[in-house]
């Protein structure tokens, strides 16, 4: 199995146990490409300068380069270096690291409330993205629209989707850069058109992750819970203990299994010299099941007094909505674990097709009989 096909077999941890044992970097021929899977070695490549988050030649990947889509991705922080990096989170973190976590309860568990048996679909994604946009400054009667706007945008960003998508995606960044810059309740921004349209991408790429991280870290909870009843009754008596539930999901079956650095001046990773042009898969599903972080770092365990994750990134572009990731998903798994029988409703269909994300396919028994 190639590390880019894992996030959505079945189990893909056994595969990335080989890899990492072997330590290091090791080169895949087929896809030509170096694989960091341990924990000192994929802490290394996020660290290293030389190994950026696009490759220089392809700044926007050229399957939306052509678009309203590419031109909002060219402005994500995430997607950039130096100044045009530094300058967005200097603006987006003190406003994540402000928001209040009372009033993200109080929005997730009204929007989930909004239906007796929500379908997972509505739970994993749709939830998340209106809280985020009621945060925001989103008007409520709109909320439902940005949902499905942000849903385009994402999935023409999927270098496994068709044409018809990339289009909706560029059809859906012009409507969002539009609508967003609206919203009452924005982080202060600088008085330029450009920087503010910058200000304006970086939300909305705020959104766009949420989306399929928060996605599949609630779906991956889900499927824990469905697994073990038992553990569902414990959690139901005592609640207190769901948001370690959710951090030990997020290091053991995360949302995201990888990302790519792209090599752009001569260095070492992992005791192997490397090349401009070179390309590196880090695979932080792996790293976080290092037994070097914790003997038994293959168990699934609520009670680790340290865990160690590295499934929102780590080193200059750590993502910094972890907390609200995280906060979000408690809150939700919180209200579905009051409908005592909404786990026995879940259907599993594998996972959606992705080369870097998990986010299993869940149905109720209620959406099929429909």
């Amino acid at each position: 199995m190639l590390p880019l096909e894992a996030p959505s077999h079945p189990d893909p941890y056994p595969s990335y146990a080989s890899l990492r044992l072997r330590g290091g970097l090791q080169y895949l021929e087929a896809p030509n490409l170096w694989v960091a899977s341990d924990a000192a070695t994929v802490t290394e490549a996020f660290e290293q300068p030389a190994c950026h988050v696009r490759p220089r030649r392809e700044p926007v990947p050229d399957m939306i380069a052509d678009g309203p889509a590419g031109e909002l991705f060219g402005r994500l922080m995430r997607m950039n270096e130096g100044e045009a990096h530094q300058a967005s989170r200097q603006r987006l973190i003190p406003f994540l690291d402000a928001l209040d976590d009372e009033e993200i309860a109080r929005l997730t568990r009204h929007r989930l409330d909004a239906s007796d048996a929500p379908a997972p679909s509505d739970t994993m994604f749709r939830v998340p993205v209106t809280v985020i946009a009621a945060l925001l400054g989103c008007p409520p009667e709109h909320e439902a629209w940005l949902a499905e706007r942000t849903s385009r945008f994402v999935a023409g960003l999927n270098p496994l989707g068709h044409t018809a998508r990339r289009d909706a995606a560029h059809r859906a960044a012009e409507d969002l850069m539009k609508v967003v810059s609206g919203f009452e309740t924005l982080p202060a921004g600088p008085k330029d058109a450009l920087a503010s349209e910058v200000l304006v991408a970086n939300l909305i790429g705020l959104l766009s992750q949420t989306h399929d991280a928060t996605a599949g870290l609630i779906g991956n909870t889900l499927l824990a819970l469905r697994k073990h009843p038992a553990l569902r009754e414990s959690l139901t008596r005592r609640p207190e203990g769901i948001t370690a539930l959710v951090e030990e999901v997020e290091r053991h079956d995360p949302p995201v299994h990888s990302t790519k650095r792209y090599v752009e001046a001569p260095c070492r990773l992992g005791g192997t010299r490397l090349a401009p042009g070179d390309t590196v898969l880090i695979l932080t599903a792996s790293a976080n099941r290092d037994t070097s972080l914790a003997p038994d770092a293959d168990h699934f365990r609520l009670d680790r007094r340290e865990r160690v994750s590295f499934s929102f990134g780590a080193g200059r572009h750590h993502c910094p909505g972890r907390r609200l990731a995280l906060g979000i998903a408690t809150h939700v798994i919180t209200g579905l674990l009051e409908r005592r029988e909404y786990f026995n409703t879940l259907h599993h269909h594998g996972y959606l097709p992705s080369r870097h994300g998990r986010i299993p396919r869940l149905t109720s028994t209620q959406e099929e009989h429909a």
